[in-house]
């Protein structure tokens, strides 16, 4: 009671009416032996709030489920993405997968994206406020101004949101909740609880929850998205890691970002006339899972597009290294199709770049002839563009393309 006191904290007539008011006391010894990390809640009960739950999947797999978002007013916004954690009985509750240690099964991300204006004239219909979700809708490409992905080969030329623009994120972890905050001005979003771990393990993906609560209500309807807005959502994260400009001027820059869960390599050809070609390394590292199935990848990226060349995620709590080593190659828009292995899963297949500007006109005849970089920052100069793409490209200016 004293110490209460002490703290300015109001005392009952009673010690025992004073322990009904849900606050315990501890001394400071004893607090710093159980606890590592304390979290503070805020409490904003003047706050719109809705929650959708279900089972995650995988990105790798395809078939994702978002959040469109329209708001009509400016507001704050935050948004939650929870999974079972590993605290508690070390089984399999509910269809709620746990491994045999009580261990969390995936990673998390969070992605919140601003939809390109084309997409914010019509929503569809009057949407639901935030607290109360509507029927779920289905968003197409055709949303973001690109048709429909094509089969086979030809699936690089899907229009996908590159024009979708990463707004906000959080970090991909393997923890029990993710969480991001984000000013949101009025306009369409597209919030993505993602995972980008391969699915490898037999218990299945854990239900997750989405919480989405903000200042002001907002219409919300739950939407299918395509593999090429999935596709350029993880490539605009991926965005966000170390650029590496493959031959200057030509627009065709290697992205390797690292977070809480392992590397993204992302690939990027603004290129108007030329394929980017990109073979990965990855046989000297070891405790990661490749998302490719293999460590070492060969990737023609076609002229005004970006791919996701590689996910790779650390193996358990061991320790896991990175060794990259790239090599990269321009050469006229031939076998743009190629890649070693075939790519299975939508989220690695190339998509058309739609923001012109940052397309560049031709390549550099200046450029370096051929460049490497390694995981730990090496590099050595192995190969080349060869004397072909300066052919090729003298003949373009002679017919006057260039």
């Amino acid at each position: 009671l004293e110490l209460r006191r002490e703290l300015g904290h109001e005392v009952g007539s009673s010690a025992a009416a004073a322990a009904d008011d849900g606050v315990f006391w501890m001394c400071w010894d004893d607090f710093r032996d159980y606890f590592s990390a304390v979290d503070v809640c805020r409490v904003r009960p003047d706050w719109a709030e809705v929650r959708a739950s279900g089972a995650i999947g995988g990105a790798l797999a395809g078939g994702m489920r978002g959040f469109k978002l329209e708001v009509l007013k400016t507001t704050e916004a935050e948004f939650s993405l929870l999974q079972p954690s590993g605290r508690g009985h070390a089984v399999r509750v509910s269809g709620r997968a746990r491994d045999p240690d009580g261990e969390l099964t995936t990673d998390l991300l969070l992605l919140v994206l601003e939809l390109p204006k084309t997409s914010q004239g019509d929503s569809g219909g009057a949407g639901a406020r935030v607290g109360a979700m509507r029927s779920q809708s289905v968003f197409k490409d055709g949303d973001t101004g690109g048709p429909s992905a094509q089969s086979g080969e030809d699936r690089h030329e899907r229009s996908a949101g590159s024009a979708l623009r990463l707004l906000a994120c959080s970090e991909r972890v393997m923890h029990e909740e993710v969480t991001c905050e984000v000013l949101l001005a009025p306009g369409s979003y597209l919030v993505l609880p993602v995972s980008l771990r391969p699915g490898h393990s037999t218990l299945g993906w854990p239900q997750t929850v989405l919480r989405i609560g903000s200042a002001l209500p907002l219409l919300c309807d739950e939407v299918d998205v395509s593999d090429a807005n999935l596709a350029a959502a993880v490539g605009a994260y991926a965005r966000r890691g170390t650029r590496h400009r493959a031959f200057e001027g030509t627009g065709m820059d290697l992205y390797r970002l690292q977070d809480g869960c392992g590397w993204l390599l992302y690939a990027e050809n603004r290129s108007r006339l030329f394929r980017f070609t990109v073979g990965v390394d990855l046989s000297e590292s070891f405790n990661l899972l490749a998302s490719r199935g293999a460590l070492a990848t060969q990737d023609a990226v076609p002229p005004g597009s970006g791919q996701l060349l590689q996910v790779l995620s650390l193996c358990g709590k061991e320790a896991s290294m990175l060794n990259c080593r790239t090599h990269f190659q321009q050469g006229p828009p031939v076998g743009i199709g190629m890649h070693i292995p075939c790519i299975e899963s939508e989220v690695h297949r190339p998509f058309a770049l739609l923001n012109e500007a940052n397309t560049v006109a031709g390549a550099n005849k200046t450029a370096p002839r051929g460049r490497s970089m390694s995981g730990k920052g090496r590099s050595d100069g192995t190969w080349g563009s060869g004397g072909l793409v300066d052919r090729f490209e003298s003949r373009l200016r002679g017919l006057g393309f260039i």
